[in-house]
């Protein structure tokens, strides 16, 4: 098996002391590949730019092949000439030792791939800094022989091969384990064994799969076993499961704990936002400022060996005790640590978002990765979220107040942009004031630049460790800006530039109306990829707006569970729209309250906004205050999360009001009769406004304009929600759908085909079917039949 690696990789084994990430030295990838070009272009007729080197040897039997691009080569000076090209926001003397370090060793391996192979004893090696503020250069030049080129790389990939001899001893014992290893169930659950052969199948090919399965029959599993035993296959290198919620990411632990528990010898390691994790919360990651930056990468080896020897399930609560006793950061322990591991469970923004995806996996020569996307139908609005950038104008005005005595010149920074956002409010006037926003034709080069010029001088106050009172303020908007300026260079006809009035604000906003070839991005990084949820229809919306290939192969699996234990009722009599509410609010509750006393129990009411919740919730509360209710918060705590799940116990009785699309609309599993019924009000449009309105433009060419834009997403929410009943085989339960649009036909084509859907026309009809369904799955003596 050949071992594949890039040169900056290999580089990265000289790295040694302390982070440091000064607001900052790196360039977006844009501009450094503009920088790069405008170095390159400037250098002459016998420049050759971004020249392939590489090299395939062996060493303590493993076969290498190290490769890369060098950014410039001058075969005719004397000696030849070997340049590296570096851009950067900062001045060279800012630059830390130790990334200077690295950039130079960098530069030597290619000296020495280059020297091989054009039988050169001599080099000239330059290493040139490019700043972006002001297009200066920098160089560092030194002459090499061969001979000493080569006694660094050989000591260079010494390194390496002790890396690799560690990691394929880890990986003869885990694949020994993977072929011993069998299921970890006595059986499979209904379903769960085709979905996990379908997936296999499509990881050993190569290829992508979006797999619609029902709640309730393990997709967590289904989807990591087979992934793990391809593992075993020559060729893959790691697993990535993305999920977008802290109970997905918790069910992967929880399935992997499974799988070592019956003997699997797995690594994991589970990524952790930086602002949840960090030490150190509103500190710059530089040694000036943090401990736990300062000497990093001289205490990482000790405690990677630690951790490693230790774990092989590299949770939150091991990487922050392993971080803590060794003086490190946790977020980029995790994140180093990460490459000796065979599963990486995280967000899905590690692999998609352009702003902080694992650079380290998947640039230069990628390896080879397989996919696992939890709940992917989150991924059309979480991919709009992604590659989408905003910015409010009260922001640089609140700011420009607090500098404006210690820092003027920053302040007068700020105070540009303000006249840069007026000019462009200025030109949108009659469209702000009829409608509240106005979609703007490009961003102003002039507005561009003020961002720029204040990022510039917000950096060199980030410096200096003596600031106070605004710190915060100031590295939250100058990353915001920085994220702004980012997204313009990406602007296409994919994007639109909005200016939408917030109150008293001004809030400018590019937005990513398809983000489908984003997201096609991280597919592609992705040697196989296996999209799961419940909800994957219609096809059409997901495959246009996912990015996945013509090729991509689409399974669904039936419902495994007797179709005969859901009762699933329409009452098409209530009317829930926006306009209806008011008049039909009392209708609501009534039937909230005939059906929750139908059968004792627990159930789940849901409604498509806090809003409309609340009221539902209050109504209800006054009519019958002696019913035992909860109610979803608008910001609820981790811990708030798990005591309200914990009301949902086996003999109780409770009735919980959330909201649909919410932490509570999936990614809990309330077996048996922790919950019985599920009740929900609306279709689950989302919100009208001018983004919906532009995606809706976006597609009406295709006549789908307000499927994609409303109806889609919303039943996307509806399905969800109802997946909570019925999570095993031995569960019984109701869903009761309230809205007169359930019973067009338009949305009932969506529903699962193994839903026996009954109508209802009145409270009557409806309560007489719901007792009916208890009554003929449960004892006469156990039921509580309807009382009007």
């Amino acid at each position: 098996m050949e071992h594949r690696i890039s040169v900056s990789e290999l580089a990265r084994f000289w790295q040694r002391g302390d982070i440091n990430f000064r607001f900052t030295h790196r360039s977006s990838a844009i501009e450094g590949i503009r920088g790069h070009q405008s170095v390159q272009k400037k250098r002459g007729g016998d420049y050759v730019s971004e020249k392939p080197v590489s090299i395939e040897l062996s060493r303590s039997g493993f076969e290498i092949r190290i490769q890369g691009r060098v950014d410039g080569f001058v075969p005719t000076s004397n000696p030849p000439l070997v340049e590296e090209i570096k851009t950067l926001r900062v001045s060279v003397e800012e630059l830390p030792a130790s990334v200077r370090e690295m950039h130079l060793a960098q530069l030597k391996i290619y000296a020495h791939l280059l020297g091989s192979s054009e039988n050169t004893q001599r080099l000239l090696l330059r290493l040139c800094y490019l700043n972006l503020n002001d297009n200066n250069e920098s160089w560092i030049e030194e002459a090499a022989t061969r001979e000493a080129l080569a006694a660094f790389f050989e000591t260079t990939l010494s390194r390496y091969v002790h890396w690799l001899t560690r990691r394929q001893q880890w990986l003869a014992t885990r694949n020994e384990s993977i072929l011993q290893s069998a299921f970890p169930y006595k059986n499979y659950r209904p379903g769960q064994r085709d979905m996990a052969v379908a997936a296999y199948r499509s990881m050993t090919l190569g290829q992508q799969i979006v797999m619609q399965a029902p709640t309730g029959i393990g997709k967590t599993m289904a989807a990591i076993f087979p992934a793990v035993k391809a593992l075993s296959e020559p060729g893959f290198d790691k697993l990535f499961y993305l999920s977008a919620k802290t109970s997905g990411q918790q069910m992967a632990e929880k399935t992997v704990t499974e799988l070592q528990a019956a003997g699997l010898r797995i690594r994991s390691v589970t990524l952790t936002a930086k602002d949840k994790i960090c030490f150190n919360p509103g500190s710059p990651c530089d040694p000036d400022h943090c401990e736990y930056a300062r000497g990093y990468y001289d205490r990482l080896g000790d405690a990677m060996e630690e951790a490693l020897r230790e774990n092989d399930q590299l949770t939150r609560q091991v990487i922050e005790q392993t971080a803590m006793h060794h003086t490190l950061c946790p977020f980029e322990f995790s994140l180093d640590i990460s490459r000796a591991a065979d599963l990486v469970i995280c967000d899905y923004n590690y692999v998609f978002d352009p702003t902080v995806y694992l650079r380290r996996f998947f640039e230069d020569d990628a390896g080879k990765y397989i996919l696992l996307v939890d709940e992917a139908h989150n991924l059309v609005d979480r991919g709009r979220d992604m590659f989408s950038a905003e910015l409010l104008k009260s922001s640089f005005l609140a700011l420009r107040r607090k500098l404006q005595q210690d820092s003027p010149l920053v302040a007068k920074k700020l105070a540009k942009i303000n006249v840069e956002i007026l000019a462009i409010r200025r030109n949108c006037k009659a469209d702000l004031e009829d409608q509240g926003y106005a979609v703007v034709e490009t961003v102003s080069s002039k507005l561009i630049k003020a961002l720029k010029g204040f990022c510039g001088y917000a950096e060199d106050l980030l410096k200096i460790n003596t600031i106070s009172g605004y710190k915060d303020d100031l590295l939250s908007l100058y990353f915001d800006c920085q994220r702004f300026l980012r997204t313009n260079e990406q602007m296409d006809e994919d994007y639109a530039f909005l200016l939408v009035k917030s109150g008293k604000d001004l809030k400018m906003k590019l937005f990513c109306i398809n983000p489908a070839s984003r997201l096609q991005a991280g597919f592609h990084r992705m040697a196989s990829s296996v999209c799961f949820s419940a909800t994957m229809k219609p096809r059409e919306y997901f495959r246009k707006q996912l990015g996945l290939n013509e090729e991509t192969s689409w399974y669904q699996l039936a419902s495994p569970f007797d179709p005969a234990n859901l009762g699933v009722f329409v009452a098409s009599y209530i009317g829930t729209s926006y306009r209806e509410r008011d008049s039909s609010l009392n209708d609501l509750v009534e039937l909230i309250h005939r059906v929750t006393a139908s059968h004792a129990g627990n159930y789940l009411v849901f409604f498509p906004s806090h809003a409309y919740l609340q009221e539902a919730y209050d109504t209800y509360r006054s009519a019958w205050p002696e019913r035992r209710t909860i109610l979803q918060k608008r910001h609820m705590t981790e811990q708030d999360r798990q005591e309200f799940l914990d009301y949902f116990k086996q003999d109780s009785e409770i009735t919980a009001f959330a909201v649909m699309g919410g932490i509570f609309g999936e990614g809990i599993d309330l077996k048996g009769r922790r919950l019985i019924g599920v009740i929900v009000a609306g279709v689950g449009l989302p919100q009208p406004g001018v983004e919906r309105e532009l995606i809706r433009d976006y597609w009406k060419d295709s006549g789908l304009g307000f499927e994609f834009a409303y109806q889609y997403p919303g039943m996307s929410r509806v399905l969800q929600t109802a997946g909570r009943v019925i999570r095993d085989a031995g569960d019984k339960g109701i869903i009761c759908l309230v809205d007169r649009r359930f019973g067009e036909t338009r949305y009932k084509t969506l529903f699962p085909q193994e839903w026996q859907v009954q109508q209802a026309s009145s409270i009557d009809t409806l309560a007489c079917s719901v007792s009916n369904f208890w009554l003929s799955h449960l004892p006469r003596s156990s039921d509580r039949l309807l009382t009007k």
